[in-house]
């Protein structure tokens, strides 16, 4: 007897096939069904249900291919309970970190709220705020504000170099001491045929020459008045006051004992020069350089000489 399913054989009362494990029949159908035994002498025909092996090596294929199809099921359904599994799992887990707050929750409204929310509340979702790209256009118009405005303060500050460079350019240099080259006075001795007493005298670096003023007293209010070529920058001078021709001579001529000191007859400092002293040279420091055409000597105060009342000096030098 054969397994009508895998073709081997089986006991003759087997209620299922010990190689594949189908059911078997036991009817006269399936007795029917068996292979015809061939008659002696005549050859006969194959049969397309023929197995192509031996009864007993087809039992171990059959044994091997049940083996194998149980296998493949076996795997099958382990495969298809792990993914189950698996599955399960994340979700337990995302759920897990949702209500831990790790996560957002997909079902929790935005916390903008929606849209109608928003236009329920009175928003205008036409607002130029709430367009796509009007945030960009905003930050663009500042930023076209902002390189407006440093252009401006760049001009202004171009502008202020360029009026301050040409200021500077049409300021007047810096006044400087040019040097003295005349004297005049308020008043002037006449020659006594062998000495003058002219206001150049005071220039020529010669003690023994002198200016001396000309009216009837010791010549209160008299000046002499010392120029060079345009404005300069007088800073102070020396004053050997005095007839200083010979000691006797000093001592018989007036002296300055206080001198006023003008620049362009504006008054800047007040002096007493030595009266009493031959050969002294006295220096003086105006209060601060000043700008001039001129510097003036006023006597104010002096003393009268031994002989004579007409004051005299004998030489400034201005620097």
């Amino acid at each position: 007897m054969f397994c009508p399913n895998c073709g081997a054989q089986l006991e003759p009362d087997a209620q299922y096939c010990n190689s594949c494990g189908a059911p078997v029949v036991h009817d006269a159908a399936a007795k029917a069904a068996r292979p015809a035994q061939p008659s002696p002498g005549v050859t006969a025909p194959i049969s397309y249900a023929q197995p192509s092996a031996a009864p007993a090596e087809r039992g171990r294929q059959g044994d091997r291919g049940a083996k194998d199809d149980e296998g493949r099921g076996h795997t099958g359904r382990t495969i298809v309970l792990t993914m189950v599994a698996t599955i399960a799992a994340l979700a337990v887990a995302g759920a897990a970190l949702v209500f831990a707050g790790v996560l957002p929750n997909p079902l929790a409204a935005p916390a903008g709220g929606t849209a109608n929310e928003a236009t329920a509340q009175g928003a205008d979702p036409n607002d130029a705020g709430a367009q796509p790209g009007a945030a960009a256009d905003d930050a663009k118009a500042d930023t076209e504000k902002n390189d407006s405005a440093k252009a401006d303060d760049s001009a202004k500050a171009d502008d202020a170099a360029k009026a301050d460079d040409s200021a500077k350019a049409e300021a007047p240099a810096p006044t400087s001491f040019k040097g003295i080259t005349t004297a005049t006075a308020s008043s002037t001795l006449g020659t006594d045929g062998i000495n003058t007493y002219d206001p150049e005298n005071v220039l020529d670096g010669n003690p023994s020459t002198c200016w001396a003023e000309g009216v009837n007293s010791v010549g209160v209010g008299e000046s002499i008045t010392l120029s060079g070529d345009g404005e300069q920058l007088f800073s102070g001078f020396r004053i050997r006051n005095g007839y200083q021709k010979s000691e006797a001579v000093y001592n018989n001529n007036a002296r300055a004992t206080e001198l006023e000191v003008q620049v362009d007859g504006k008054k800047v400092m007040t002096v007493t020069p030595t009266s009493n002293n031959f050969s002294r040279i006295d220096e003086y420091s105006l209060p601060k350089p000043t700008a001039g055409t001129s510097i003036t000597f006023v006597i104010k105060k002096a003393v009268v000489g031994d002989r004579y009342e007409d004051t005299s000096i004998s030489e400034i030098v201005v620097y």
